[in-house]
């Protein structure tokens, strides 16, 4: 999966089709992730009550098996 990212809602709506394409539920990728229970609800729902921070984003990308990658951009 190769997807542009170029602002904040980009990479949640990566991150929630990666979520979808693996077919598991919120609750399933916190138990993954390790992040407290309903809390990837709040990351992806519609009204995103919580955002990705230092310890969230590395353990739900790893819940995920995926990795940011930056390149250059001219």
């Amino acid at each position: 999966m190769t997807r542009l990212i170029r602002t904040y809602d980009d990479l949640v709506a990566a991150l929630r089709a990666r979520k979808d394409g693996l077919n598991i539920s919120n609750e399933t990728l916190d138990a993954i992730s390790g992040t407290q229970p309903g809390y990837c609800g709040k990351l992806f729902g519609a009204a995103q009550v919580k955002s990705f921070g230092q310890m969230s984003l590395p353990a739900v990308l790893g819940g995920l098996g995926v990795a940011l990658v930056m390149v250059e951009d001219s």
